[in-house]
Parts: C-alpha cells; sequence; structure tokens
C-alpha cells in the first residue's frame, strides 16, 4: 500500500541530479518522463515528505548527469510547479558556438487509476525581445532573460495557468510614474498550444512617497497569492501586486512594515534568510498572505550562513488584512524575542532563527532553519515554532554535518555550506491524492 501524501510540501531548492533514482524507503516518490528541447530525454522524481521534513525533487539522466546541465525550482501554485532544465550544451557552427538552451516546464497532478501521476508539459520559449529603453528615438532591446528577472506561475481552478514576468520603467510622458510590462502566457493545462504576450506599458498605482521604493526596484521573489501574482523586493520592502489574467490589469504597490526601506540593497540570499512573505489557509478557508520577519538587535543584515547573534534577535508576524474601502493593510499578529523563546523553551539552542516559511495548513506555524557551528560543516536543523503560544513543536535534523558531506548527497551539502537557501513551499500532494482513482 502506497503510503499517504501530505497536503503539502517543503520543497529543497537544490535539484539532486542522479544516474537512477534512490530507494525512496517507504515516503511517496512521484515520477515522469520528459523530452528536452534538444532532444535529450530524461526523468523527474518527487520525493513527498510530511514537514517539517524536506521533499526532494530528483532529477535522471540517461547514462548520468550531462556537464553543464542545470535544473533549478522555479515557482509553484497549488497543482503546477514549474521548473527550469538547461540541457547539455550544443555545439552549434555559428556564434556564439555553444546553445545553453533553457526548457521551462510545468508538472502537475493527472487522474490515474490506482497510482498517483504527473503531467509534465514544456511550455514554449518566449521569443518578445525584453525592452531596455529609447535611445535616439530607437527601442533598444535584448533577448529575454527569465534568469535574472524571475517568471512565475498562478493557478485558476485545476485548469488553468499564467506564467507571467514583470519588468518595470520610468515613464516617458509623466515624470516619476513607473510603468510595468507583462509579459504572459495564458493557457489550461490540458492545451498544449500555448504563447505569450506582451502587454505594456501599464501604469503601477502607488502613493507618492512611495515612488522612491520603485526607482531601484529589484524582484526577489514572486508569490501566488488568490487572483494576484505578487512580485516581492524584501530589500526595497514592498509588493507589487497585479491580477494576471486579466486583460491590461492594474498593478499596484503595497509597502511591507519594515522599518527601513534599503535603496543599497544587499543580495538576495541576505535578505531571504530573514524575511519571506507567504500563503497560509486562513481561518473562512480562503489564502492569506503572512509576512515574517527576523531582525538581528544590533540592526546587522543576518548572514544567511550564521549561526548566532552575540546581541539577540526578534520575530514579527504579521497578516495582510483588506479594509473596508477595499483596500490592504499590515497587521501585526505576534512580536516575540529571542529571550522569550529560550525562556519559555529551553531546549531551544542559543542560535539565529532564519530562512523563515510560513505553514500552508496552519495559519500559527512557521518553519525555521536554525546553524550550529561545527568544524567543516555546520550543523543545520529544522525547527518548527508555533508563533501563538511561542511553544516549540519540533527541532528536525537538516544537515548533520562532516558525516553528511561524506555522504550519498555531500553535493547537497557543500553547496548549502555556501548557499541556504529558503524552501519552496508546494500544494502539489494534496491534488495528486485528489486524482487518485481508489
Amino acid at each position: 500500500m502506497a503510503a499517504s501524501l501530505p497536503d503539502w510540501m517543503m520543497l529543497e531548492r537544490f535539484v539532486f541530479s542522479r544516474e537512477s533514482f534512490p530507494d525512496s524507503e517507504g515516503a511517496p516518490f512521484i515520477k515522469a518522463d520528459g523530452t528536452s528541447s534538444h532532444g535529450g530525454s530524461f526523468s523527474i522524481a518527487f520525493l513527498v515528505l510530511q514537514p517539517p521534513g524536506i521533499s526532494r525533487l530528483y532529477l535522471q539522466w540517461p547514462g548520468g548527469p550531462k556537464e553543464g546541465s542545470q535544473c533549478v525550482l522555479v515557482a509553484a501554485h497549488r497543482n503546477l510547479v514549474l521548473f527550469r532544465l538547461t540541457p547539455e550544451p550544443l555545439i552549434i557552427r555559428e556564434a556564439p558556438f555553444v546553445d545553453f538552451r533553457q526548457d521551462h516546464f510545468i508538472c502537475g497532478a493527472q487522474s490515474s487509476p490506482s497510482q498517483r501521476s504527473l503531467l509534465l508539459q514544456k511550455i514554449p520559449k518566449c521569443d518578445i525581445p525584453g525592452l531596455l529603453d529609447w535611445r535616439d528615438g530607437k527601442k533598444v532591446t535584448t533577448p529575454r532573460s527569465f534568469d535574472l528577472n524571475p517568471v512565475s506561475i498562478l493557478c485558476r481552478g485545476e485548469e488553468e495557468f499564467a506564467l507571467a514576468q514583470l519588468n518595470f520603467r520610468r515613464s516617458n510622458s509623466e515624470w516619476g510614474k513607473i510603468e510595468a510590462e507583462l509579459c504572459v502566457l495564458r493557457s489550461k493545462a490540458s492545451n498544449r498550444r500555448h504563447q505569450w504576450k506582451s502587454e505594456k506599458w501599464l501604469p503601477v498605482q502607488c502613493e507618492g512617497h512611495e515612488r522612491s521604493d520603485l526607482e531601484n526596484w529589484r524582484t526577489d521573489r514572486v508569490v501566488p497569492f488568490n487572483k494576484y501574482l505578487g512580485w516581492v523586493n524584501y530589500g526595497g520592502g514592498g509588493i507589487i501586486f497585479c491580477e494576471v489574467f486579466k486583460q491590461k490589469p492594474d498593478i499596484f504597490y503595497l509597502r511591507l512594515p519594515i522599518l527601513e526601506h534599503c535603496l543599497h540593497q544587499p543580495p538576495l540570499r541576505f535578505q531571504e534568510a530573514s524575511r519571506v512573505v507567504g500563503v497560509t489557509k486562513g481561518s473562512m478557508g480562503c489564502d492569506e498572505l503572512r509576512f515574517v520577519d527576523v531582525v538581528c538587535q544590533d540592526s546587522n543584515i543576518i548572514d544567511p550562513l550564521g549561526s548566532g547573534d552575540k546581541e539577540g534577535f526578534t520575530i514579527a508576524y504579521y497578516a495582510l488584512r483588506i479594509t473596508q474601502s477595499g483596500g490592504m493593510e499590515w497587521d501585526m499578529l505576534f512580536f516575540i524575542t529571542c529571550y522569550e523563546l529560550w525562556s519559555i523553551n529551553p531546549e531551544l539552542p542559543h542560535e539565529l532563527l532564519k530562512h523563515p516559511v510560513v505553514s500552508m495548513d496552519d495559519p500559527n506555524v512557521v518553519y525555521f532553519l536554525m546553524s550550529e557551528r561545527l568544524e567543516h560543516v555546520d550543523k543545520v536543523s529544522v525547527v518548527t515554532l508555533d508563533m501563538s503560544t511561542k511553544k516549540l513543536l519540533s527541532v528536525h535534523p537538516y544537515i548533520n554535518g562532516k558525516e553528511d558531506l561524506l555522504g550519498k548527497d555531500g553535493d547537497m551539502v557543500r553547496r548549502n555550506a555556501t548557499f541556504l537557501q529558503t524552501f519552496l513551499p508546494s500544494e502539489l500532494p494534496k491534488f495528486l491524492k485528489s486524482h487518485q482513482i481508489s
């Protein structure tokens, strides 16, 4: 009998590229096969674990991993997961003589008798160039990239989905205004004919005193929330919401409830170590947006690999509320100091909590990573807190130090020893359960 699936999972962002899939040791292993744009076949498999266990995406190439190939988890919403695959580079006769083509795939649940099954589809390449600006009355364009400016996914029901990217510029017609280009693909999971479109230039609605937030905008993450995609800038401290299923949608800006909005922003890995915007199940069964902000009391930026903080830290937890006028505002739910945590939970090591993830099925629960300094590689654990009671629910092993560095997952440990990342929440397991025909 197959092991039961949870309603959601926390996906490790490191993709495990292997010659063969490992023994799942009783945990659910969901597989699918695909073909890259270069014609090479590959297989993927999700190892699904109940949080605080960390789920994984495995990639299998015939004959083993290809040199120069790469797979990146991009985004997830409801029944779909989006990933980017860079196959083995091809040598070509014309400049630049090497083809580093990138493929985007969506995978989701499909109905299957007596077993869990994945549907895997390749998304067509977007050939719409990105517009940098105008120079001497001429458009300056560049090939569109989904690397530095991320694309994300939003589902509507179980059939419709949209992939979207936002690009920003100063208005040519009105001083101080910021405009956005929406590059979007709207389609159905059952339809293999997908087409990218560009809608420009759409005004970004914001207050006058907020315009400086948008001057040097950098998208750190894109979060799906109800009918919106939200482009988040953790350093600048704000979210740009866009209803991507609408033609020429309204786009508006909302500040995050932080004290300082940085003009000179540290890299994403520093910002995401201390902040996260996440979706959880609300009291009425609808999705609600939460914001977690971990702040060192010495005002230093959190080092994603740091293990302690001499001056202590605080955790603020906010909920997004819809006002009577239809606007949005942040409401602080909980504020916790590290000293309260350590007093209530004496078994909790006196270490910094970082890389928060909001539980998708319990709005009071937040998961954190905690590093404890060892000689070669830090020991890293997943700490589960109930924010309403300030109680420690569990400490779950993630990286056990040097012994894991020498083990079968040493590549993941080496990468995370220098580049910890926040896990990707996904509800795919819930839809795999509902699509299984018993």
